[in-house]
């Protein structure tokens, strides 16, 4: 995918037409647009493939328009947290103008982007966490991965182990406890969205 992005050779109609038919099927199972849209392993903010996602979402009916992640992020930023720095700094790299892209059509996207992991199942996630935190942008996102594993997910992506660490931590006393320390609130989703 990275390569037929950086060659312009992807077959960017079938992958409109695939996301017409994702959010298609996702209105019918929950009844309304999502409100939030992304793709796996940052798909979505490739060089073509942003395009199409961009005229897929502008294709359907108006009203409030989805929140995009942009996974991009400042690289001073990246450097000042010292967490997965260099694959932080390919994505920010691949996905640079998304952003900028989407809010120019309309879209809300976060500012700021952290939560590379290098998935150790071992790992401190609270620490990890906490170096998430430093130098966040003003609509700052963290990706996380929290939940249960089991055989089929394990099947469909081999990088599940540290789901239950994540889980964990995020269940905990700790997770209100760092966010208190470093001065940081949660925000609805609501809050990042406009018409």
């Amino acid at each position: 995918m990275i390569g037929g992005a950086l060659r312009g050779t992807l077959a960017l109609e079938e992958i409109r037409a695939e996301i017409i038919r994702q959010l298609d099927r996702f209105e019918e199972e929950f009844g309304a647009p999502p409100d939030f849209v992304d793709g796996h392993q940052h798909v979505h903010a490739l060089p073509g493939v942003r395009s199409a996602l961009l005229e897929a979402l502008e294709q359907r009916p108006r009203g409030r328009r989805p929140w995009l992640r942009d996974p991009a992020e400042r690289f001073s930023r990246i450097i000042a947290r010292r967490a997965e720095a260099m694959k932080a700094g390919v994505v920010a790299g691949l996905a640079y103008g998304f952003g900028a892209q989407a809010r120019a059509r309309g879209f809300s996207t976060n500012d700021g982007f952290s939560g590379f992991s290098g998935f150790d199942p071992k790992a401190d996630y609270g620490r990890a966490f906490a170096a998430y935190l430093r130098a966040t942008g003003p609509r700052h996102l963290v990706m996380c991965h929290p939940g249960e594993v089991d055989e089929e997910l394990t099947r469909a992506d081999p990088v599940t182990w540290s789901r239950p660490r994540e889980l964990g931590f995020l269940l905990s006393d700790d997770f209100p406890k760092l966010l208190n320390k470093m001065g940081k609130i949660l925000a609805p989703s609501a809050a990042f969205t406009f018409s």
